[in-house]
């Protein structure tokens, strides 16, 4: 296993550094190929779903199960310029979101669901194996996930890139990358849904912050930006609300996701009305 994830990561760094456009032609390829899989996976999996008993080793509360999703797509949105940087026009890029997010989302989720239960497997290439099919075929998920990796390592190497301009580009993408092979040797996937739900407890509350502000909201845009620290303590504490509604069950609705984003928008009307009443201007610093 550590030698196959060091030897993706070589690949993929190398793809960084000297071909990342090859990349924005894959998927011409790749979309149709797994389009296929998961017509087979339909195909195979959903016929043998009739008498099949669910076997939950881990069982997973619905609030834990809901913020998990929340914070999929809250990745979801970080990682979009990831997926976008090669698309030449706006409105192709909302299409292909709204297509991946909605119906293709959807259906991908069902069929993973349906090939686990009909396999008992939770591993994607033991679940296409077992439902009959050949070994070679499986190539195209690892492939697949190589050139996630490479968008992602790419895209995050220009963000690091923007405050560290004495260091090299290559230097940050191999660095990078040693660091991605690292956690995955160390087996960083067994924390996954927690990262998620913890994203979910992250997000949502500067969401509702940026959505107070755009319903209610008197700021200058035409002045700099400055750090907005009653914003900054919003959602601090709206955060810190979520966190112990995931971990110990003090909210209001037992969805931590929900909790933090409910709190934080009633915090931001706390503060407009204190504001209103000292007289003080809700400015952005």
């Amino acid at each position: 296993l550590a030698a196959g994830v060091i030897a993706a990561s070589i690949a993929i760094g190398l793809v960084g550094i000297l071909g990342i456009g090859i990349i924005s032609r894959a998927p011409m390829v790749f979309v149709p190929l797994l389009a296929i899989l998961i017509a087979f996976i339909v195909w195979a999996a959903i016929p043998q779903l009739s008498g099949m008993t669910a076997t939950i080793s881990a069982p997973m509360s619905i609030g834990t199960g809901i913020s998990a999703v929340v914070g999929g797509f809250g990745l979801g949105v970080l990682i979009l310029p990831d997926y976008s940087r090669f698309i030449g026009r706006t409105g192709n890029a909302i299409t292909a979101v709204g297509i991946a997010l909605g119906p293709v989302w959807m259906v991908v989720l069902g069929a993973y669901a349906a090939a686990g239960l009909v396999t008992q497997s939770a591993d994607p290439t033991a679940m296409l194996l077992a439902l009959g099919l050949p070994a070679i075929v499986t190539l195209f998920l690892p492939l697949g996930l190589v050139q996630n990796g490479v968008m992602c390592l790419y895209s995050s190497s220009l963000a690091t890139s923007t405050w560290l301009r004495r260091v090299r580009f290559a230097h940050i993408v191999a660095g990078t990358a040693i660091i991605g092979a690292i956690l995955a040797i160390l087996g960083v996937q067994e924390f996954f849904v927690g990262f998620l739900v913890l994203t979910s407890s992250v997000f949502p509350p500067a969401a509702a912050i940026l959505a107070f502000d755009a319903l209610f909201g008197s700021v200058d845009r035409t002045v700099p930006a400055k750090v907005r620290w009653s914003g900054l303590g919003i959602w601090a504490a709206a955060t810190m609300i979520a966190i112990l509604s995931e971990h110990w069950g003090i909210g209001l609705t037992g969805i931590s996701t929900l909790d933090g984003f409910s709190a934080a928008f009633l915090l931001s009307i706390a503060v407009r009305v204190l504001q209103a009443r000292t007289g003080s201007k809700p400015a952005i610093d």
